[in-house]
């Protein structure tokens, strides 16, 4: 009697899942559900929501359509409410003089360029800052294989990711 018992409901428990995902694919066929976007909160904010266009805002081409240099691709950050840290991988460039290294900014933007000597350019370049930033410098730290960009934030705030988001503009 128990086996026929479970045999029943489990029957009318793939029943019931059969008909539920008859319905959604009914309502998915109407338009009347929508998908939503997989959110993220808190510090992954941002840093997951990636395509194709924000992916080319990294672009290391000037407007005449000319390479700037190597383009520095191996990155991270983290942040506080007043500054954020861009740290960059060291990749065979440890020896070049600070001299021979040049940090820029804009209100919304940094661009960090090493001349290496003989023709030999790395250059990092983030444009659509989600803030906007004061000043900023670089650091060496005792790992010879990283370096430090710190950005001081304009106003104190916790952006949650490191550029505005396309979607955000319009």
């Amino acid at each position: 009697a128990k086996s026929k018992a479970k045999a029943k409901a489990k029957a009318m428990a793939l029943a019931h899942m059969e008909k539920d995902g008859a319905s959604d694919a009914d309502d998915e066929d109407e338009g009347e559900v929508a998908k939503k976007p997989e959110a993220f909160v808190g510090g992954a904010t941002g840093k997951y929501q990636w395509d194709e266009a924000s992916a080319s805002r990294c672009a290391d081409v000037s407007a005449d359509g000319q390479t700037q240099g190597e383009v520095i691709t191996r990155y991270t950050w983290s942040e506080r409410s007043k500054n954020l840290s861009i740290y960059i991988e060291n990749d065979g460039w440890h020896d070049v003089p600070d001299k021979a290294m040049k940090l820029e900014i804009g209100a919304f933007e940094v661009t960090f360029t090493i001349d290496a000597g003989a023709g030999k350019r790395r250059r990092f370049h983030m444009a659509k800052l989600a803030g906007e930033i004061e000043r900023a410098e670089f650091v060496r730290k005792q790992n010879p294989h990283r370096l430090v960009i710190k950005l001081w934030k304009k106003e104190p705030e916790v952006w949650g990711q490191l550029q505005e988001l396309e979607e955000a503009r319009e």
